[in-house]
């Protein structure tokens, strides 16, 4: 009886085995990963398996409301992780000036006129929220959430719905970090002393390699720029602003260490350390079990709930509602919206779809920035392999560019400036 149980434990630990690597084979032809030994590749094999582990205690952790598994990132270490598409937490430590807004920030409206539901609403059904990019393996989370809320508010003024350039933010904010990392409320102070942003179009991203160019900035070329911002405190400030005909989207920083691991589901449990930049679009079920804010992320389309992510509402989980802000902007330059608001993009908060991010030692194209058009995201969920980890309990189930191009104008500009005063 012995020998026979021996036999099934040896059995079992190598079908383990074999399902796992048939697991991380099937992430790499996903993903486009490859490496570059025989050595790396094991070595990231050994990270994988750590990141399935991790993932099973995250939703264990979750009690089932929030998935967790393959990812993206699967084959990087939480370190690493941490080093390519976060922020250090100490940017959010400096003692700042806030000013917070009594009640949602007051905005120009023009050709988009919207009545948020009080219970469930997501701002993409109005048309001002753009699709989900890709930041890359560089740490510009904020400057895609500055750039991402003007470009909403932008278009809520009456300007037709285009993205606006995160590059000019990363290569020309000199009071920020560029890949390194930096704050919205600071970017905030370089659009408006430097006269706006011009479009993603006239100065593409760059930078997802992790690396930050050199100032191209020509004003001339400005579409929108930001006359000021406020603060918005906590999550009754958010529901406020996000609520309301007069409000809109909102640039939020928030604690993103449990984000890895995470396909789908409510989050319900999450760090306090802030080290990350998103948009908050909307709301459901506000007020009733199960609510949850819905978050639009910077890590391309395969990452989460297509690209967003849920974060249950009532606890200022992942401390959302610590370092929120919305600008308010003029609109100098650009084609202005003829569209009404049921015109919009599609609401993220029931779609799906994919695309890949490759880590330093893989050759996936993915360091330019991915953008979707959230009209036509389609379903793309990729199915893992169940895998079975050896042990005394042998078996865990889990569910689970843009090219450079040369700019026609030579003539460059680098703005320094102070800190912009909030309204």
């Amino acid at each position: 009886m012995k020998g026979a149980w021996i036999l099934f434990t040896i059995l079992a630990v190598a079908f383990a085995s074999d399902a796992l690597r048939s697991q991380f084979d099937q992430f790499k032809a996903t993903y486009g990963k490859s490496y570059s030994t025989q050595h790396e590749n094991e070595h990231r094999f050994a990270i994988f398996k750590q990141s399935l582990a991790r993932a099973a205690q995250s939703e264990a952790d979750n009690h089932g409301s929030a998935r967790f598994g393959v990812t993206q990132f699967s084959d990087l270490t939480p370190q690493e992780f941490r080093r390519s598409h976060l922020m250090p937490p100490s940017i959010f430590k400096a003692n700042r000036t806030k000013v917070y807004a009594d009640g949602p920030v007051p905005q120009s409206r023009a050709s988009l006129s919207c009545s948020p539901d009080s219970t469930s609403y997501d701002w993409n059904s109005c048309g001002c929220v753009g699709g989900v990019r890709n930041q890359g393996q560089c740490g510009s989370c904020w400057a895609f959430s500055t750039a991402e809320t003007v470009e909403s508010y932008c278009a809520l003024a009456g300007q037709a719905l285009q993205p606006l350039s995160v590059e000019q933010i990363v290569d020309c904010d000199t009071t920020d970090d560029g890949c390194g990392g930096g704050l919205p409320s600071n970017a905030y102070g370089y659009i408006q002393q430097a006269g706006g942003l011009e479009t993603e179009a006239e100065y593409p991203y760059t930078a997802g390699s992790g690396n930050s160019g050199t100032c191209q900035f020509v004003e001339s070329e400005a579409i929108c720029t930001v006359t000021g911002y406020q603060s918005i405190s906590g999550e009754s400030g958010l529901y406020a602003q996000t609520s309301s005909s007069s409000g809109g989207p909102v640039s939020v920083c928030l604690a993103a260490g449990t984000f890895q691991d995470y396909t789908g589901g409510v989050l319900t449990s999450c760090p306090t350390t802030i080290d990350h930049c998103v948009q908050l679009t909307g709301y459901n079920n506000y007020g009733g079990s199960g609510a949850y804010w819905i978050v639009r992320n910077s890590w391309g389309t395969s990452w989460g709930e297509n690209g967003y992510i849920w974060i249950a509402i009532g606890s200022d989980l992942c401390s959302i509602g610590d370092e929120a802000t919305v600008p308010s902007v003029s609109i100098i330059g650009g084609s202005t919206s003829t569209s009404d608001s049921d015109s919009g993009n599609d609401s993220a908060s029931s779609s799906s779809g994919g695309d890949g991010d490759s880590s330093s030692s893989s050759s996936g194209s993915d360091n330019d920035m991915i953008m979707e058009d959230s009209d036509t995201r389609s379903t793309n969920s990729v199915a893992f392999l169940p895998f079975i980890i050896g042990g005394s309990a042998f078996v865990v189930i889990l569910a689970a560019v843009g090219v450079a191009y040369a700019r026609a104008q030579e003539k460059s500009k680098s703005h320094q400036y102070q800190p912009l005063a909030t309204l």
